[in-house]
């Protein structure tokens, strides 16, 4: 229980820091972050992709359904993440 309670003290502050920034920083740190989520999550299901298409016996397993359900759902988030960051860089700076 300590270990939550600290990072929910190490999260407060930090989202206290960052609304304290300048809008120009702050659309700056947001594009960063939203960047390295989709960049992640593309590496991650590329990399699932790769281990579970590898798989011996892939056509015969019996549940390869849900492997399939799992990969197209990251690859829906990974591909809504990148769609955000792409609307935020686009839109003018007020």
């Amino acid at each position: 229980m300590l270990v939550v309670a600290a990072i929910a003290v190490a999260t407060a502050l930090m989202m206290a820091g960052f609304h304290k920034l300048p809008p120009l920083w702050r659309r700056r740190v947001y594009l960063l972050v939203l960047a390295m989520a989709a960049s992640f999550m593309t590496v991650a299901i590329g990399w699932a992709g790769f281990l579970f298409f590898r798989l011996p016996h892939f056509w015969e397993a019996p549940d390869i359904g849900m492997g399939l359900v799992a990969l197209l759902f990251g690859a829906a988030i990974s591909t809504l993440l990148w769609i955000e960051f792409y609307n935020l860089y686009r839109k003018p700076i007020v």
